[in-house]
């Protein structure tokens, strides 16, 4: 059977590129949303769309595929408008450490893909009530990571 796209291989790699960064201990990674309570660190998989062009007029059709990927990154910090700024640099940091893996380690995360990148970002910061009289501050950056791939009929 052909490959239509690398859609569903490409989400498996960014989450495992996810798991494979990140401490269980602290931050929780899922795909979707999270089916239980949160740790204070978050980071979700969302959508991924694909857009198809033809890169081959041969008679393989091949296909040039581009991905991309909503990833939510999610820090809660217990505290006043003080500990803001702690909540800003530990979720930069989460987006750091999934960048960097698909940026130098995992570059074709495993294989679904030819090369992967960070190509947009958006901070956004405020008061959040986890329940139980617990207040503190959140910061949530929404990146989209970009993929490429060849889908060949074989």
């Amino acid at each position: 059977m052909a490959l239509v796209s690398a859609l569903g291989a490409y989400k498996a790699g960014l989450y495992n590129a996810a798991k494979a960064v990140y401490d269980p201990t602290t931050t929780y990674v899922c795909s979707g949303d999270p089916s239980q309570d949160i740790l204070a660190e978050l980071v979700s998989l969302g959508t991924v769309e694909i857009g198809q062009v033809p890169a081959t007029l041969g008679s393989n059709r091949g296909r040039e595929e581009t991905l991309t990927a909503d990833v939510h990154f999610r820090v809660f910090t217990g505290g006043g408008d003080d500990q803001q700024p702690t909540a800003d640099a530990r979720v930069g940091v989460l987006l750091t450490m999934l960048e960097q893996q698909v940026h130098y380690t995992d570059t074709s995360l495993g294989g679904a893909v030819r090369e992967c990148f960070l190509t947009s970002a958006r901070l956004d910061s405020g008061v959040d009530d986890l329940g139980n009289n617990t207040r503190g501050r959140v910061a949530v950056i929404n990146a989209t990571f970009t993929a490429r791939a060849r889908i060949s009929n074989g």
